[in-house]
């Protein structure tokens, strides 16, 4: 038998900055990034885990022993560019779910959802958190993420979609 999967299952403390997972939290179950880990917690950014509550991408810390499904590392994200795709459009800088071009880099921001910490920004190039993107990046409010290559260039349907919140 054949599996067209590279799915797995793991514990958080076993995951890396970059790998894409399946996380329930309550009654809420999502596709997340790994974002880092922080001593016995693993920092996760929620692209499709939406409520009442979180009605955007955000970001949450869980705890290490938490069991996931991971689709690795080698996931692939489609932009999909729109008439705010400009250098220099900083409209959507902080916008939850807004991925930014900066140089050769692509960052996605998470918002908030207590306030003990702020927005996180993550670099999906280098799979680090880092700084918001600079003035003179480039947004996209909207963009697509497939489990692989492969699944993309078949033609296959995204696993989800993310939008950016809009104000």
């Amino acid at each position: 038998m054949e599996l067209n999967s590279t799915a797995l299952t793991k514990r958080l403390v076993d995951t890396v900055p970059g790998e894409l997972i399946v996380f329930r939290i309550s009654d809420h179950c999502g596709h997340c990034i790994v974002l880092g880990h922080e001593g016995q917690y693993t920092v996760l950014g929620a692209l499709d885990m939406h409520s009442d509550q979180t009605p955007q991408p955000f970001h949450f810390r869980r705890n290490n022993s938490s069991r996931c499904v991971s689709y690795r590392t080698e996931w692939l994200v489609n932009p999909e560019p729109d008439q705010a795709f400009w250098a220099g459009n900083q409209q959507y800088r902080s916008t939850p779910g807004s991925l930014h071009l900066e140089d050769n880099r692509w960052i996605v921001c998470f918002a908030s959802v207590n306030q003990e910490y702020s927005e996180v920004h993550f670099d999906l190039t280098s799979n680090n958190i880092c700084d918001a993107p600079s003035t003179d990046a480039a947004p996209v409010l909207k963009w697509s993420v497939w489990e692989n290559r492969a699944e993309f260039e078949r033609e296959a349907d995204p696993l989800f979609s993310v939008t950016a919140a809009q104000d």
